[in-house]
């Protein structure tokens, strides 16, 4: 299995969303139906690596991300004020290529 990571930041509702948390966006080959939990959490972190120019904490994720447009997994980050939701949709497959974007919530869970 192969991955690249294509990071971008969407531009619609931008402004909403930065007030909400950290978006990003990124890619994974695949080789069925889904991308693995592992592959999903290192291409999120890195995407928000990248996107905040520095060591972005580790993300977990508990599931695969299925191959289909609109699959959502809901993954996990420990960041200084406690741990927030990492909202993972995948917005193309082309091919064995998965576009999906990631979300950090802007408030800790309870």
């Amino acid at each position: 299995m192969t991955y690249r990571s294509s990071h971008w930041l969407v531009l619609a509702g931008v402004l909403s969303v930065l007030a909400v948390g950290l978006l990003s966006a990124c890619s994974a080959s695949v080789g069925g139906s889904s991308v693995s939990a592992d592959s999903v959490a290192k291409q999120a972190k890195a995407a928000l690596d990248e996107k905040n120019g520095g060591d972005f904490p580790d993300i977990s994720c508990p599931k695969d991300l299925p191959a289909e447009v609109d699959a959502k997994i809901t993954c996990t980050v420990a960041l200084d004020d406690g741990t927030h939701d990492v909202s993972i949709v995948v917005t193309k497959v082309d091919g064995d290529v998965v576009i999906f974007g990631t979300q950090v919530a802007g408030e800790p869970n309870a």
